[in-house]
């Protein structure tokens, strides 16, 4: 049904603020399940290409792929959206799909908006990619909704299919440079993402990662150690971010992982999110350090013991800071996500977040608002306390009439000043020049781009823009 070559495209929307440096890992993997069963498969990232233009790249196309997830997805209440006019513009007579996790929640919005689209995958696409290159007519394939005589018609949910050992994505499709960057300014690092496992088992109140797109129960499933080496084997980035949702749930695991990566001596930077409980395993701790295991991101929260408790960590303040006693041992950089807006905190409960932060000797923090994310438990959490509401917004933000998100915002602003501007953090600084992944190579790269990105300031606009492309930068 989908014929002999496939367009698969990660679409964009042109923010200022839009992440660049990371593949579109999600799509890559659904494409590496269906690419022995046909001929040919390109995949376009919109991020880098102009004015949304798919043209150049339909010759011959039998079916287009289009992934629309998190935070990507349209949000107009009338359609009005990037995604729906890049799709839109897909020649009738090529077969058209659509999944990702926007999608599966949305499948009625495409499909009013979008006359073309044949079919919706909701769920998890790489079984169900399979199914319709094989498949001559879409009766009894699960996972996927589509038009009959005009109306939607949802077949059955895929049941859970488990996570492959041997697939994963073929980098030689690629047709883009990915580099760490942030705000328009490169570090020097290529970089790379592999998923070593699926789900979660903890139940963190404002977190969805525990349930599938159709809120049901995910185990956590993790891929063998050979497996995920077999994989790295094939990436050449420098810097590889691992996307599991937490990648130490099994610490053995993650030991012998280590283990096969300094026998068959790869040389990457890892970056990874893990919880406070890794500090137990200084064993294994002492092994991801000697493997390059060098960046970890622990989702914090707050700083207060309520909101944890509100938020069903699993830990409270005390045990924070016994963790990252042992964990600074390490040369790890070490780098906390706050939440600024817990239920029932006031300013200075957020404010000492920053406070909290140095003197657990982070390298850096993250803040993000409370939000509710389909399949969390946290809805059910704010109908019980008055006063606070969600945001009629794309990422569902939570504010209260205490603290609107005018004031959300301010405050999250004061928290970052005060961590960023800091002698704090000249030692991060220093930490991360004296951890033996900086190189010469890299430093020129950051500065050159920064460079750049000055000069580039002080042009008008449309020559920045003619600027940026002639060197190389969106």
């Amino acid at each position: 049904m989908l014929g002999k070559s496939i367009l698969a495209v990660y679409p964009h929307r042109g923010r200022s603020s839009e992440v660049r440096y990371a593949p579109p890992i999600g799509l890559e993997y659904v494409m590496a399940a269906v690419e022995d069963l046909v001929e040919k498969i390109t995949v376009v990232d919109m991020r880098f290409e102009e004015n949304d233009d798919l043209a150049r790249f339909l010759h011959g196309v039998d079916t287009v792929c289009v992934s629309l997830n998190w935070p990507l997805g349209p949000t107009a209440a009338n359609g009005v959206a990037p995604e729906f006019n890049l799709i839109n513009r897909i020649p009738p007579g090529i077969f058209t799909v659509v999944g990702g996790r926007w999608a599966t929640v949305n499948t009625d919005v495409i499909f009013e908006n979008c006359p073309g689209v044949d079919v919706v995958v909701r769920g998890d696409g790489e079984e169900t990619i399979r199914e319709l290159a094989r498949a001559k007519s879409l009766d009894g394939i699960e996972g996927i909704a589509y038009r009959v005589d005009g109306k939607v018609q949802r077949n059955a949910p895929r049941r859970f299919a488990p996570l492959s050992e041997a697939v994963y994505p073929n980098r030689a499709l690629r047709r883009y440079d990915y580099r760490v960057a942030a705000r328009g300014i490169d570090f020097g690092f290529t970089l790379d993402m592999v998923l070593t496992s699926r789900g979660c088992p903890f139940r963190c109140k404002f977190c969805a990662s525990h349930v599938d797109d159709f809120g049901r129960r995910r185990r956590w499933e993790p891929r063998s150690p050979e497996s995920v080496l077999a994989e790295l084997r094939k990436v050449d980035a420098e810097a590889v971010l691992i996307a599991d949702n937490d990648f130490c749930i099994d610490m053995d695991r993650v030991g012998a992982i280590c283990d096969l990566v300094l026998k068959e001596g790869i040389r990457k930077i890892f970056a990874l999110e893990a919880r406070i409980d890794i500090a137990r395993r200084p064993d294994v701790l002492a092994k991801m350090d000697r493997a390059g295991f060098r960046l970890i991101m622990f989702g914090l929260e707050s700083a207060c013991d309520a909101s944890l408790e509100v938020l069903n960590k699993g830990f409270t303040v005390a045990n924070v800071r016994q963790a990252f006693e042992v964990l600074r041992r390490y040369r790890f950089i070490l780098g906390g996500f706050f939440i600024v807006g817990n239920i029932g905190e006031d300013a200075g409960d957020m404010l000492r977040m920053s406070r909290f932060a140095k003197e657990l000797g982070l390298d850096f923090i993250a803040l993000s608002y409370l939000r509710v994310d389909f399949g969390s438990a946290l809805e059910e959490v704010i109908a019980r306390h008055p006063g606070y509401h969600i945001a009629a917004d794309k990422q569902h933000r939570v504010w209260s009439d205490r603290y609107p998100l005018k004031t959300l915002r301010r405050i999250r602003h004061a928290v970052a000043r005060d961590f960023y501007f800091s002698p704090h953090m000249l030692r991060s600084i220093g930490r991360a020049l004296l951890s033996g992944d900086v190189r010469l190579r890299h430093v020129r790269r950051f500065l050159g781009s920064a460079l750049l990105l000055a000069a580039a300031g002080l042009l008008p606009r449309h020559l920045a823009r003619r600027f940026r492309r002639l060197s190389g930068r969106r």
